[in-house]
């Protein structure tokens, strides 16, 4: 039989349960302690790495920072009641164990008799011994990096217990692989997230360490985007380099072509005011003559010129006594010149002789005198002036007397003869009308010799002096054209006008406008001037309504073209007026662009032999210049055919009423000199050109 269990038993076994309660509770609340120090260890080192930080990133990272803390502390918490919920669970185990302990008792008390429990005792202390060096010491001065090596000693040796346990229950005899259920990856997925989540403590070397390489990394980053930023630099300086020697070698040769074109009209300038230098081509000696015998003797070669002066005053053989003539040369002259020496023989033997002169032979050496001045063959007469010659007696030489008494010159095919007066000139009566109007007695030079080749319609280039009536020389012959079109109604005044006449400057055109609104008096031909400094939607209004002659400024024409507020699509006669003054002006890519807006198909064959169509309309350009820069002449070789080149006395030079004076004097002594010059006229009507502005108001 069993001994009964005594009451002293009893109560050390209580005692003893209760001991081992609380020391379960202490447990817990340094386990609690422990988990909160070391939440606030990692709170301290997050804060610390985050003081660390740049003040740019942590104002970036302001919100992020305050999400992560949240998502902590909620994650704190869950941790929390988890333990309490584990504690309440070994709290439960550990009052059934008590109680199962109880009920055990008296078992183990009759083993503890037969001598059965002192390995069991040995057992229980070895447990007791184990648990004890598993928890922790208590940390009384330690420093926080010992306590959180420790710690993390811990866990390692706990992770290596359970998977050691893992290990032995795979390798058990009836142990047998099973599926993880649900519930148990959700635990260990949150186990590794918060594993994960929780921060790991570094010492104070691997801290230099990862700082050391990532300076060593963010340096790296910025010698690739230095060397990265060096080469696009580099490429740039290479694409601007090419850009700038590119546009210097432009710019010289521009300045090239300025410098030749300066020349030019610097060596014309010469010319102007020294007058042309004729110097003697050297003959080229041919191979096969270089040794041929030469029967002429040339001027130089002349030994005997030095000898005696007669031979530097030739005279001249009076042929049958001054009654002989030569053949090519003109009989008038010879007659004059024979007349003349008779004349002073006559008097030096009357004077040899003593006689003395009278009226009776005064009276003879006039008529002898008349009598040279005609011509004595057939119908060579000269007892008629070409001016008085009606246009059907006038002969090569009279044609010939006239253009050099004028000045007029052509070059080209000049089949046209020129005007004497305006009766030749078979103008419509209302533009003869108007040249009454106008009162132009007789026609200009230039108007003599261009208008019969306007009405022509031919290319003409006028090279005339400044002053010369060059605006009728053109206007003329473009009313002529105007009055062979159809009238200009709303049926065809989309198209655009009939004539363009193009000037280099506003006032320019106006004047150009007021002589074209004159000698269209007696038409019908409304007249628009598109120049600049007026509205230009006004100007387009008007070339809306249609008119038939339009009078502009390169640029302004140009914009209205490219407003659409008009066309020039049956725009067949073309004025470039001051031709050179436009290209010095700048105008010349805008003068190009007009004049292709024009119809190309009525320009006329670049072939000199082919024969022009008399039925059709072609397009006649004009084209006055006072000079012929090479820019000039590159416009016309473009814009037209076969020109005729009109000549009037020089080019460059000022007409004969011109009186010019160029003064060289310091620049401080200008005014005063400008004011003794303007007292020095009388009629007080002066026209003073200066530079800029301020010149002008000074």
């Amino acid at each position: 039989m069993g001994r009964s269990p005594s009451p002293g038993r009893d109560r050390k076994r209580s005692y003893a349960d209760e001991d081992r309660s609380e020391r379960g509770s202490k447990r817990a609340r340094e386990d609690d302690r422990r988990e909160d120090k070391r939440d606030r260890y990692a709170e301290d080192g997050r804060r610390d790495r985050e003081r660390g930080r740049s003040d740019h990133d942590s104002r970036n990272k302001d919100s992020r920072d305050r999400a992560r803390d949240l998502d902590r502390g909620r994650e704190r918490d869950e941790r929390r009641r988890e333990r309490s919920r584990s504690r309440s669970r070994d709290r439960r185990r550990r009052s059934r164990s008590i109680d199962r302990s109880r009920e055990r008792e008296p078992a183990r008390e009759r083993e503890r008799d037969r001598g059965l429990g002192y390995a069991d005792r040995q057992r229980d202390r070895e447990r007791r011994r184990d648990s004890s060096s598993d928890r922790p010491p208590r940390a009384s001065g330690g420093s926080r990096q010992q306590q959180q090596q420790q710690e993390e000693d811990e866990e390692g040796e706990q992770q290596q217990r359970r998977s050691s346990g893992d290990a032995g229950a795979a390798n058990g005899k009836a142990a047998k692989a099973e599926p993880l259920s649900l519930e148990e990856l959700l635990k260990k997925k949150k186990e590794e997230q918060e594993l994960a989540a929780k921060p790991k403590f570094l010492s104070k070397a691997e801290r230099q360490a990862l700082a050391l390489q990532r300076r060593q990394e963010e340096a790296a980053e910025l010698r690739t985007a230095q060397d990265e930023m060096r080469r696009l630099q580099a490429a740039q300086q290479q694409d601007e380099m090419r850009r700038a020697e590119a546009m210097r070698r432009e710019a010289e040769r521009n300045r090239h072509r300025d410098e030749r074109e300066k020349e030019k009209e610097l060596e014309l300038i010469r010319k102007q005011y020294l007058g042309d230098d004729k110097f003697k081509k050297k003959k080229v000696v041919k191979a096969s003559e270089k040794f041929r015998f030469n029967f002429d003797w040339d001027g130089k070669e002349d030994t005997s010129k030095d000898l005696n002066p007669l031979y530097n005053h030739l005279h001249q053989a009076n042929l049958l006594f001054g009654r002989g003539m030569l053949a090519g040369i003109d009989r008038r002259e010879q007659k004059k010149v024979a007349a003349t020496v008779e004349a002073d023989m006559l008097k030096k033997l009357r004077g040899a002789a003593g006689i003395v002169e009278t009226s009776d032979m005064r009276a003879a050496a006039r008529e002898r005198e008349a009598r040279a001045d005609k011509y004595d063959g057939f119908d060579m007469t000269t007892d008629v002036h070409w001016s008085e010659k009606p246009l059907n007696k006038m002969s090569e030489r009279d044609w010939r007397i006239f253009r050099e008494d004028f000045n007029i010159s052509y070059k080209g095919n000049a089949n046209t003869l020129p005007l004497r007066n305006w009766d030749e000139a078979g103008l419509p009566e209302p533009i003869r009308m108007a040249v009454d109007f106008v009162q132009y007695d007789k026609p200009s030079p230039i108007q003599m010799a261009s208008i019969p080749l306007g009405l022509k319609q031919l290319d003409v280039i006028g090279v005339a002096e400044t002053g010369s009536g060059k605006t009728a020389a053109f206007v003329i012959p473009m009313l002529c054209y105007i009055m062979r079109q159809p009238v200009m109604d709303e049926s065809n005044y989309a198209d655009g006008p009939y004539a363009v006449v193009l000037a280099p400057t506003r006032e320019l055109a106006q004047q150009i406008e007021e002589e074209t609104v004159k000698l269209a008096k007696y038409t019908d031909f409304k007249v628009t001037s598109v120049v600049g400094g007026q509205s230009i939607e006004e100007q387009g209004s008007k070339l809306r309504r249609g008119c038939e002659i339009v009078i502009a400024t390169p640029g302004r024409l140009l914009d209205c073209i490219e407003r659409h507020y008009c066309v020039l699509n049956q725009c067949n006669y073309v004025v470039l007026d001051e031709a050179d003054r436009m290209i010095d002006l700048g105008f010349e890519p805008q003068v190009q662009a007009v004049l292709d807006a024009m119809p190309h198909a009525t320009l006329k064959p670049e072939d000199e032999n082919t024969e022009l169509d008399q039925k059709r309309t072609y397009r006649t350009t004009y084209m006055f210049s006072a000079t012929m820069p090479p820019a000039v002449e590159r416009l016309a070789r473009k814009y037209l055919r076969r020109p005729i080149v009109v000549n009037i006395g020089r080019a460059g030079m000022a007409g004969e009423n011109v009186t010019q004076r160029v003064i060289m004097i310091k620049e401080n002594e200008k005014a005063h000199r400008l004011s003794s010059e303007l007292d020095m006229i009388h009629e007080k009507k002066v026209i003073v050109f200066v530079n800029t502005k301020h010149d002008c108001l000074r």
